[in-house]
C-alpha cells in the first residue's frame, strides 16, 4: 500500500522527533524549518535518553498533501541535530 492511498489529506501528524541533547539551537533550527514552510505549531521537549545524550520533541502538524509531508520531512530529517524522525 502507497503512502498517499493509506493518508487522506488534509492530515493531522505527530512527529516525534530524536535529537542530539549536546546540539545547542535544536528547538530553534526545528522552528526555523516549520515557520519556514507556513507551520505554527511549536515543539515540544519530551523524553530525555536515560543517559542524557538524547532529547525527544514533539510536534503537531497538519499536512495538505504527499508533497508538503515529504519536503517538511526531509528538510527536519536534513537538520544536524535530529538523529531519527517519526
Amino acid at each position: 500500500m502507497k503512502l498517499n492511498e493509506a493518508l487522506k489529506f488534509p492530515v493531522n501528524w505527530n512527529y516525534k522527533i530524536i535529537t542530539l541533547a549536546s546540539h545547542q539551537n535544536t528547538e530553534n533550527d526545528i522552528c526555523d524549518v516549520l515557520e519556514k514552510n507556513g507551520i505554527t505549531s511549536k515543539p515540544n521537549a519530551g523524553n530525555k535518553s536515560k543517559a542524557g545524550k538524547y532529547v525527544t520533541y514533539n510536534v503537531k502538524v497538519t499536512f495538505n498533501s504527499k508533497e508538503e509531508m515529504d519536503k517538511i520531512s526531509s528538510e527536519l530529517s536534513a537538520l544536524a541535530c535530529v538523529k531519527v524522525l517519526l
